[in-house]
């Protein structure tokens, strides 16, 4: 059962989920709302899972500002194809990847040192395996170094 945890004061951190029954750590899709680190959709199982937060701060010796990163996902809702913009103001390691609404993660789009400039990405609603993912919502998220911009997009079929 997905489940959606606000979490006031916790801003500047990042989150792991950490899957006890399966052993897996994997870092959550977050956003920033009003003072708080929102976490959507969170998959709630009838097991523990246990949330740990980055020790260190986030943002504090980071050369780019977040708002210097551009994030546009177009066209959106979608159905065949969309096409991921993106904007980095200095070279940068750069990695755009694609979760389900669950936040498992779907595919890796790119994952590479880049200049600064525009790019543009296209994803074709595939997986990993090459397979045609379900109709729904999807996190598109962009990291670049110490700094992450998260997109939706909505597949319709």
């Amino acid at each position: 059962m997905p489940a959606t945890i606000k979490l006031p004061g916790f801003t500047d951190k990042k989150v792991y989920g950490i899957d006890v029954l399966n052993g897996f750590e994997q870092e959550l899709v977050t956003e920033v709302e009003n003072d708080s680190l929102v976490i959507y959709n969170l998959l709630v199982k009838d097991y523990p899972i246990i949330l740990r937060f980055s020790s260190t701060t986030v943002g504090i010796k980071d050369k780019i500002h977040p708002d210097d990163l551009k994030l546009d996902i177009y066209p959106n809702p979608f159905n065949t194809t969309t096409t991921i913009e993106f904007q980095i103001p200095e070279r940068s390691n750069v990695c755009v990847k694609i979760y389900n609404i669950q936040g498992r993660e779907i595919r890796t789009l790119i994952n590479k040192k880049l200049q600064e400039g525009v790019y543009k990405i296209p994803w074709n609603g595939l997986d990993y395996a090459g397979k045609a993912v379900s109709a729904g919502m999807y996190f598109i998220r962009m990291k670049s170094d110490d700094h992450v911009k998260t997109g939706k997009s909505l597949l319709l079929k």
